[in-house]
């Protein structure tokens, strides 16, 4: 279930293999500690006050954060692009790594 929230199913299975063993580390009421403190957190009638240049970067897969969300930032945020990494999810960085 870890691997389907956190990467696209393009990604590389020694990736997903090394994320989940990570994951599975870490005591379950710290990653329920974490998602509830996300779905918690908002400030989005505060982004317009973001004053630097700004690059948005996710996942056209992502299953975590819906688009809605990084298009919204992008919009309210002056000096803003949004970049979306085609084939990953949520852990972009990790599955699109230099190699």
């Amino acid at each position: 279930m870890l691997s389907e929230l956190f990467v696209a199913p393009e990604c590389d299975p020694v990736i997903v293999y090394r994320l989940v063993n990570e994951l599975l580390k870490v005591r379950p009421e710290v990653i329920y500690g974490d998602f509830c403190a996300c779905n918690k957190f908002d400030r989005m009638i505060e982004v317009h006050r973001i004053a630097c240049p700004t690059l948005i970067i996710r996942g056209a897969k992502d299953r975590l954060t819906p688009m809605k969300y990084s298009e919204y930032l992008n919009h309210k945020t002056e000096n803003s692009k949004l970049v979306v990494i085609l084939e990953t999810g949520h852990s972009t960085m990790l599955e699109k790594h230099p190699a």
